[in-house]
């Protein structure tokens, strides 16, 4: 991993928990050590944001519908970009332009 050319963790990050999904065994861990770097968090009961490959968008509605039956209504489905802008620019970017959602209608 390279250095972040910005001070971490970002502080917009601290409340931000993390899973993924869809992603191989080394991309995932590669994934993680940057989520921990922007300073957020991994814990499967209080998840916020679930990023999904872009080979799991086809599964959206099934992936939510998984979430809700286990009562995780809030969780926001977005796409890997997101976390990368997020590294582009030093901050928690808005998710709204990398919901799965709105990208797989």
């Amino acid at each position: 991993l390279l250095p972040m050319p910005f001070k971490t963790p970002i502080k917009s990050f601290e409340n931000t928990v993390i899973k993924f999904r869809g992603f191989d065994k080394n991309d995932k861990d590669n994934y993680e050590e940057i989520v921990k770097l922007l300073g957020g968090k991994f814990d499967s009961d209080n998840v916020t944001h679930l990023i999904i490959s872009e080979k799991n968008y086809i599964n959206y509605e099934k992936i939510k519908s998984e979430l809700e039956k286990n009562h995780y209504n809030n969780v926001k489905i977005i796409a890997l970009d997101w976390m990368l802008e997020c590294c582009l620019n030093g901050c928690r970017v808005d998710e709204e332009l990398y919901l799965v959602e709105k990208r797989n209608k």
